[in-house]
């Protein structure tokens, strides 16, 4: 997420900046109706991020809601599911 929000920096002032506030709204939509997003992935739900070819990657638990990965949607799907030892 960093590393993107640099990379969009570099390429244009302030860019970085509205990549992680797109990040923050969509955490706080995924937050109000989590089973909203569809699951690309077995148990792994998916919110994309406006403007930007990424998406989060979350899990729905009982008591509370893991992201698992924020991904590049066009880059190697499903890389991250090793992340998910539960």
């Amino acid at each position: 997420m960093l590393d993107a929000s640099d990379f969009y920096e570099s390429k244009s002032e302030g860019l970085g900046d509205r990549f992680l506030l797109e990040i923050d709204r969509s955490l706080a939509r995924i937050q109000e109706a989590p089973k909203r997003w569809p699951q690309p992935f077995r148990g792994f739900h998916r919110a994309r991020l406006h403007d930007f070819p990424y998406g989060i990657f979350y899990k729905v638990l009982k008591s509370e809601i893991v992201v698992v990965a924020i991904a590049h949607l066009r880059r190697r799907p499903g890389y991250w599911l090793h992340r998910w030892r539960h």
